[in-house]
């Protein structure tokens, strides 16, 4: 295993426009000489016709575009384990359809709780030391490197927090998980965001382990009691492998400026303020909060793009943020 940063992101149709915006942001922000790999993975219920609409703008990734992998769930998900699961899956699949309940992840799964799977699944193929998982709403708007994600002593960086109560019980429940003994709700813990910056060794032995004792990572993940995530197993699984989760993670990781879906809309404003006065190294706006900006909203958007020489006009940019 190389040195190399793969960059791993999992992607569906409604969020191409923004996977445009981000090929084009690591193709002039971040250190080519770092990344090894750019995994892109399709997650969609329509998985070809989205393959092919991430297949049409991987010439946005410029002089990166060689090193882009993209993986399809025949590839980074394996076959059930055996002819009844299989049997169980494409029933539950079809009765989604039957009920109109299909969503728009793989097989007509959440597309949230897929994507949370395919983000560890990934490590069965990735060939860098570390993977940086982002989303596809994660563009980078300043020179990225080796430095930003690994610190000097070979740790991912992180950026820790002091979560609140409905993101704790992810700790806690992931702590718990594991039979661990969870971190107070005052302690610092690590986010369950992107930029997620990790071993690879790390996420396949917590792949390794979950498909041991749960079957298949593709149905682990689900609607359940005492709710867990993919980025709080890991750390927690961390804490169970080494003791504590900062034996595997060091902090320093510079925190996104990020519009998420549980962001307040009177936020809004200030975190685009930030974003324009203080040049953050990455950014991102949930797709699910477009909607609910003005057009003024929109055009600062694009106008932070253009800037940064992400789109070619503003237009272009609010075509890219509205279409998205």
């Amino acid at each position: 295993m190389n040195e190399k940063i793969d960059i791993v992101t999992v992607v569906f149709r409604e969020e191409v426009n923004f996977l445009r915006i981000q090929a084009r942001s690591l193709a002039q922000y971040f250190d080519p000489g770092v990344i090894g790999e750019i995994l892109v993975l399709i997650n969609d219920v329509q998985e070809s016709e989205c393959a092919a609409n991430v297949a049409d703008i991987l010439p946005e990734y410029g002089h990166l575009a060689p090193r882009v992998r993209l993986v399809r769930s025949d590839v980074y998900f394996l076959k059930p384990e055996s002819p009844m699961a299989a049997l169980r899956l494409a029933l539950s699949s079809k009765l989604r359809k039957w009920r109109r309940r299909s969503r728009g992840g793989w097989m007509g799964r959440s597309g949230w709780y897929t994507q949370q799977a395919a983000k560890l699944a990934a490590a069965r193929f990735a060939s860098g030391r570390y993977m940086l998982i982002l989303d596809a709403k994660n563009h980078f708007i300043a020179s990225v490197g080796y430095a930003d994600f690994v610190d000097k002593d070979g740790l991912p960086r992180t950026a820790p927090y002091i979560a609140d109560p409905y993101h704790y019980q992810w700790t806690r429940n992931s702590y718990e998980f594991f039979g661990l003994t969870a971190p107070r709700i005052t302690e610092m813990v690590m986010p369950p965001t992107t930029p997620f910056c990790v071993e690879t060794e790390l996420v396949e032995k917590l792949l390794r382990y979950l498909e041991d004792r749960h079957g298949r990572v593709q149905t682990f993940f689900r609607p359940r009691p005492h709710q867990t995530i993919e980025f709080t197993l890991l750390s927690a699984f961390a804490a169970k492998e080494k003791g504590d989760w900062k034996a595997c993670f060091s902090d320093g990781l510079e925190p996104p400026l990020v519009i998420y879906r549980n962001t307040p809309v009177e936020s809004f404003g200030s975190i685009l303020e930030r974003i324009e006065d203080e040049t953050p190294k990455t950014i991102g706006f949930h797709r699910s909060r477009i909607a609910e900006m003005d057009a003024a909203m929109h055009l600062r958007i694009a106008r932070i793009w253009e800037s940064r020489h992400l789109v070619g006009s503003e237009q272009e940019g609010i075509r890219l943020l509205t279409k998205s």
